[in-house]
């Protein structure tokens, strides 16, 4: 199964050529960040309210990319 990071670079990728979609860089790094903490969130390593994030479990995932997050 893919991680929500994954699947957000699968839909920022154009279908023929491999190339991103026409996005700014901001709004692309802005979704892989999002993108980031939602899969840290269904993990149960983070939890929120409507002012702030924290951290619950910084046991490591495993994920390359994930990891260096929860330092």
């Amino acid at each position: 199964m893919l991680s929500v990071p994954e699947e957000f670079l699968l839909l920022t990728l154009k279908d023929e050529g491999g190339a991103f979609v026409d996005l700014p860089a901001e709004s692309r790094r802005a979704g892989f960040v999002g993108a980031t903490l939602m899969e840290l969130a269904l993990q149960d390593r983070l939890d929120y309210d409507n002012t702030q994030v924290w951290l619950v479990d910084e046991t490591p995932t495993g994920s390359h990319s994930l990891d260096p997050v929860l330092t």
